[in-house]
């Protein structure tokens, strides 16, 4: 039995097929066709990964994303040799402020 997710690996990257990626069994990643993943890449159990069409998701080479981290409301880019947290939340996006008001 694999601990790592082969349908989703499967599902990310249909251009370009990354070397040496690690996504453990109990990740989820909600829309993997707007994840863009570098090679060497390890994405432990229990990340959330949740991707849009105008919020991809960009992950470089070398990435360690550990436990319990969720990455949403992109477009979110995370570089080359990083390593991110247990427990991490990444919020992608910006405020708008209109009239001098948060929208």
């Amino acid at each position: 039995m694999s601990v790592f997710n082969d349908k989703i690996k499967s599902s990310i990257d249909i251009n370009r097929k990354p070397k040496d990626l690690r996504i453990f069994k109990f990740t989820k990643i909600i829309n993997p066709e707007y994840v863009i993943i570098g090679d060497n890449v390890i994405i432990d159990d229990f990340c959330l990964l949740y991707a849009k069409e105008n919020a991809p998701i960009r992950i470089g080479s070398w990435v360690h994303l550990v436990n319990f981290s969720s990455y949403t409301g992109g477009p979110i880019t995370i570089g080359n040799f990083i390593a991110v947290s247990s427990g991490a939340r990444i919020m992608g996006g910006s405020d708008h402020y209109g009239n001098g008001a948060l929208m």
